[in-house]
């Protein structure tokens, strides 16, 4: 049965949008003058874990202007 690839693209992607998985291009390269792309699936990640993950980075945001200001405060001690 041939398939359009139009029609297979919408096939796949409700199957994947039904599970609540996306589509990932890993690698593409060319091989004997065609395109050939190595696919994955992936899982969304979950509110919580949204949360956990920009609270982290936040953090480390402040670390990092804390550890920059005081580094030029200390600078301008030294000079007169």
């Amino acid at each position: 049965m041939a398939s359009s690839g139009r029609e297979v693209k919408t096939a796949v992607s409700d199957r994947l949008m039904k599970r609540g998985l996306t589509l990932v291009p890993l690698k593409l390269y060319l091989k004997n003058g065609i395109a050939k792309v190595e696919l994955g699936l992936g899982r969304g990640k979950k509110v919580y874990d949204k949360r956990e993950a920009i609270a982290l980075r936040d953090a480390q945001r402040q670390i990092q202007r804390a550890l920059s200001q005081r580094s030029s405060d200390k600078d301008r001690k030294r000079k007169p």
